[in-house]
């Protein structure tokens, strides 16, 4: 569930392990194995968290439908019969950066009961989000209550498709406001708005007032079930997770919802010669979780190909989406802060892979804010035998930093560099174990560019396609915002052959 008051601030107690590795005159097969084994029972930054910490940690509120909504520049506070469900405080800018509640704010509350479904801010004084803006509010089922709250700044690069959105919502307010007033909108969607307003200013006074909202909106309590399918035994679950949850479309649809039996259904690969399983690396983004899940299980191979997920910490909506998904979901304990934090995030999954499928070579790990081609397991599939022959590479790539219009346009040629893992790749075993044993010093930067220094490199390239098989598609992340997203990374391309055949590999 999601919590009923998002958290101002947390600690977390940074564990360090020291790691003695002993030469020994063993085979390097069986030093390495031994190698693990030490890691599991000393390293404690590679262990999952308990299930039963997993279980204490998860929540659960319940609400009626009297709505309280106050917007002011410092502060932006949903209350649901006096209780608080969602805030977020603001400020003065400080070293150019806008106050930490501006942009625009979605809640989503069940009808019947007032619980909380969904929130989510986006930050649309940068490019981009608001296309993730739109994504959400169209994946939202009919009859759901939908609180939008903006504060300033928020229409800075509010584009069409965030305008078109609210407006299918009913509301009319948005395309008439000024920058820097707050405006408010409720409504229930597929039926109507219950409420709208904005605080305006005179020219030259800044800030605009505060806006103040109370408003009481009907229960809507349907009886029986919402949709025929949750009558089905085998979809208990997902109908359990539509009822709490909101923001995932046709997982959710009454109408053809999405099973992840689909993925059963996908062709094999030709060029299997080896099981390849991912890892997919996630925080706290469930909707990009269930894009990526989702686009992984219509692709071909999808059937064959094992897939476990690495969550950064607790958080229930993300341990029940993969039980619905039918994918194993692995509860990291954080450590650190920020770049730190991801980075042992990362780290753990690079462990947890090779120990969740011990007789595996490879692996591929994907990040939860990436879209997939339709043939990226075969490109992976069809590049292994070069790890395994050529000692100068350590990586391949499934993303290229030039996949660009009138740079890139041949999906069937794959190149050399020195570039760093990113965005989708592959390594084997060994070199993952040699990564987690020389991880990135606490403090010093980014897994990413770590991995591509010379010391842990080793001199080694990687290979790439010259028309990537991944594309980013998240704005808001720790490292992409969304200048980088509109202006690079939007901009790239990626092959939507299904079928595409690798060319002069040997060369």
């Amino acid at each position: 569930m999601i919590s009923p008051r998002l958290s101002r601030g947390r600690s977390f107690v940074l564990a360090v392990g020291i790691l003695v590795v002993l030469a020994t005159p063993t085979s390097p097969a069986h030093k390495d194995e031994k190698t693990w084994a030490y890691l599991a029972r000393y390293d404690s930054g590679l262990r999952p968290m308990r299930p039963s910490a997993v279980s204490a940690q998860q929540t659960s509120d319940d609400g009626d439908l009297d709505i309280t909504v106050l917007i002011n520049v410092t502060k932006l506070e949903v209350t649901v019969n006096g209780q608080v469900i969602y805030e977020a405080l603001g400020g003065p800018q400080k070293m150019g950066y806008k106050r930490p509640h501006s942009g625009l704010h979605i809640i989503v509350l069940h009808p019947c009961g007032g619980r909380v479904m969904r929130t989510q801010r986006f930050i649309t004084f940068q490019p981009a989000e608001h296309e993730d803006m739109a994504d959400l509010i169209t994946s939202i089922q009919p009859g759901r209550v939908v609180i939008a709250a903006a504060v300033p700044e928020w229409l800075m690069f509010m584009g069409e498709e965030g305008e078109n959105a609210l407006k299918n919502l009913g509301f009319t307010f948005p395309s008439r406001i000024a920058s820097a007033e707050p405006w408010l909108g409720i409504a229930v969607t597929g039926h109507r708005v219950i409420a709208e307003g904005v605080a305006t200013g005179q020219i030259g006074q800044h800030p605009p007032g505060a806006l103040i909202f109370a408003v009481r909106v009907p229960k809507v309590c349907s009886e029986g079930r919402r949709c025929d399918w949750y009558a089905d035994e085998k979809l208990q679950s997902q109908a359990k997770f539509c009822e709490h949850y909101e923001g995932y479309g046709d997982l959710c649809s009454c109408r053809d919802p999405f099973t992840a039996d689909v993925r059963s259904k996908q062709a094999k690969l030709r060029e299997r010669k080896e099981h390849i399983p991912v890892v997919v690396v996630t925080a706290n983004k469930p909707r990009h979780l269930f894009r990526l899940v989702r686009n992984l299980f219509t692709v071909q191979g999808a059937s064959e190909t094992g897939v476990v997920v690495v969550v950064d910490g607790v958080h229930a909506e993300t341990l029940a989406l993969g039980a619905v998904l039918g994918v194993e979901v692995v509860v990291h304990t954080p450590v650190g802060t920020h770049n730190e934090r991801t980075n042992a995030n990362v780290r753990f999954a690079l462990y947890t892979v090779f120990t969740q499928f011990p007789d595996v070579d490879k692996a591929i790990l994907l990040e939860d804010d990436l879209l997939l081609a339709p043939d990226v397991l075969s490109f992976f599939h069809q590049t292994a035998w070069l790890l395994d022959h050529d000692p100068t590479l350590f990586c391949v790539n499934a993303f290229n930093s030039n996949s660009l219009p009138g740079v890139a346009s041949d999906p069937t040629k794959i190149l050399r560099s020195e570039s760093f893992p990113m965005y989708g790749w592959m390594v084997r075993r060994q070199y993952a174990l040699q990564a987690v044993l020389r991880w990135i010093p606490y403090g010093v930067g980014d897994w990413d560019f770590w991995l591509m220094r010379a010391d842990s490199q080793r001199g080694r390239d990687l290979a790439s396609p010259e028309v990537s098989r991944t594309f980013h598609a998240g704005s808001a992340g720790a490292h992409v915002d969304g200048f980088e997203q509109q202006l690079y990374y939007g901009r790239m391309m990626m092959t939507s052959d299904p079928d595409v055949k690798l060319e002069n590999l040997t060369s």
